[in-house]
């Protein structure tokens, strides 16, 4: 009992323990502090295999013929044997500003079309 009762002693075991909290302290903080960090992490995997699954089913459908074919006739002009491809100017194609759509016949818009 007398081995406890020394200040020396006593001062040792409070330093030891103060370094003991401050060290456990920092420790739990850091912890804390990375699960966090790993909830952000998981959020961003979770949003990365959405965006890999959406890029997987257009890779599937831009493999599709009727896709190549749908963009090659849009996007390149290209038209299958047999067929005519009509490019109109636009100025032509667009109505005179006091006519509107609907009030003027159909019979109308063809000729304003072509002449």
């Amino acid at each position: 009992m007398r081995f406890i009762r020394s200040w020396p002693v006593r001062l040792l075991v409070l330093i030891v323990s103060l370094i003991a909290i401050v060290n456990l302290s920092g420790s739990i903080w850091d912890a804390w502090w990375r699960g966090g960090v790993l909830g952000e992490r998981h959020t961003v995997l979770v949003e990365a295999k959405r965006e890999n699954e959406e890029l997987k089913a257009r890779l599937d459908e831009a493999q599709m013929p009727a896709f190549i074919e749908r963009e090659a006739r849009n996007k390149l002009g290209m038209t299958k044997e047999g067929e005519t491809i009509v490019i109109m100017p636009n100025d032509k194609l667009q109505m005179p500003n006091d006519e509107k759509r609907g009030e003027v016949p159909n019979w109308k818009q063809w000729v304003t079309l072509f002449y």
